[in-house]
């Protein structure tokens, strides 16, 4: 189940932004304008350009009943993968990023190896081992670097094997601050921060038409909450949008946090079914990158 992490938001949150502008193109609609080959008048309905959208996939929601694990046989599990960032330019590895490996109060564990925080060398690489005392290990691996925005990711669930392949992306303020414009959102970073989360059926497969609720401390903060949408062929914020498209992401822009992490708890409801909820932390001006699975 942890592979998901990697599988999913490596490809909808790295790559995409990436390409974002990068060639100078102006936003294209995704169908061509219908041209009416008849009179107004002619009682005669004009030809649709495109077949009617196909209805949401039927997400596989089968190990929900599958209890998660709190323990695990293994005595470490490592946590690696690379730093990258993408903008307007382009996409690249992130070198002297600083990262910490924190538990789920936002301690930093002192018992990983080789080093905790650890710098990231050129080619923007990292790998933390973690000895888990026989437990899952619930944490969150978190990055700075001057220039850039923090970003936090969190597992889906606690690790009880290695995770490998974690999608580490550290955004712009130019970049960010793009992402907020086509969403219509707005983030005070001095109090609030941001989430982008991927829903996931038990098959690894995005889902499509699912609802997201937000909360924090049991209050709602829906208001926060943009599902993507193609703008220049990437996942994009959207104000306009109701439910997740074929990529299950959604953005959660400018949600209340504090420096040690606002839990904040994502519920995804899918035909009426909701899944499993997963909380994560909100860290001001600060993104945080996660996963929900059922």
């Amino acid at each position: 189940m942890n592979r998901r992490l990697s599988s999913s938001l490596f490809v909808l949150a790295l790559a995409p932004l990436a390409a974002c502008g990068d060639d100078g193109a102006t936003a294209k609609v995704d169908a061509p304008i219908v041209l009416i080959d008849s009179a107004p008048d002619s009682g005669t309905p004009p030809i649709p350009d495109a077949a009617p959208d196909a209805p949401p996939a039927v997400a596989d929601l089968a190990c929900m009943t599958t209890a998660i694990p709190t323990t695990t046989g293994v005595a470490n599990v490592v946590m690696s993968g690379t730093a990258q960032t993408a903008s307007i330019s382009g996409q690249s590895n992130v070198s002297g990023a600083v990262l910490t490996v924190k538990d789920a109060t936002g301690t930093t564990i002192a018992s990983v190896t080789p080093n905790n925080p650890a710098t990231t060398p050129t080619a923007g690489t990292f790998s933390f081992t973690i000895p888990t005392g026989g437990n899952a290990v619930d944490g969150h691996l978190l990055a700075t670097k001057t220039g850039l925005r923090p970003s936090a990711v969190y597992p889906p669930n606690p690790l009880v094997a290695d995770q490998g392949s974690i999608p580490l992306l550290m955004l712009s303020d130019a970049t960010f601050n793009l992402l907020k414009q086509i969403g219509d959102a707005t983030e005070d970073a001095t109090t609030q921060g941001s989430v982008v989360v991927v829903a996931l059926d038990c098959a690894g497969n995005p889902i499509e038409g699912a609802t997201l609720a937000v909360t924090q401390n049991g209050t709602a903060v829906n208001d926060v909450v943009r599902y993507a949408r193609p703008f220049m062929g990437v996942p994009a914020p959207t104000a306009s949008a109701l439910s997740t498209d074929t990529t299950g992401t959604v953005y959660v822009i400018g949600a209340p946090g504090i420096a040690a992490g606002t839990p904040t708890t994502l519920t995804f409801t899918v035909g009426g079914t909701a899944l499993r909820p997963h909380t994560v932390g909100t860290f001001p001006g600060t993104m945080t990158i996660t996963v929900v699975t059922p």
